[in-house]
């Protein structure tokens, strides 16, 4: 059986978190629409450094996480970290609804939504 992981999702346009304080720093770039971290490839403005470099990836086509387990690579360690459940079949995100479980968050949040 799999435990159910908590997700904080954002009033205003329902993206989704993994803890409280991730939540909290994305509701304050709501609040002042500042995005002081510019791509310097294509100009697109960001609210943090890392966001922007997350982004330049796109660009220059960087993947510098390996999944262990097979030939995949990815821009980002998250997207890493997701990818590795294909390998185990590890679906810890549980509708409360129907007790459907997913891999990922998004698809959670996607299936409640039809509810």
């Amino acid at each position: 059986m799999y435990s159910i992981i908590p997700l904080f999702s954002c009033s205003l346009c329902r993206k989704i978190f993994a803890t409280p304080i991730m939540l909290q720093k994305h509701q304050e770039t709501h609040q002042s629409g500042e995005r002081p971290f510019s791509c310097v490839v294509c100009g697109k403005a960001f609210t943090t450094k890392w966001n922007m470099e997350q982004h330049v990836r796109t660009h220059t086509g960087e993947k510098p996480y390996a999944c262990g387990l097979c030939w995949a690579r990815f821009a980002d360690r998250l997207d890493c970290s997701r990818h590795q459940c294909v390998h185990f079949d590890h679906r810890p995100y549980v509708c409360k609804k129907c007790g459907l479980s997913f891999r990922h968050a998004k698809s959670l949040h996607r299936h409640e939504n039809q509810h």
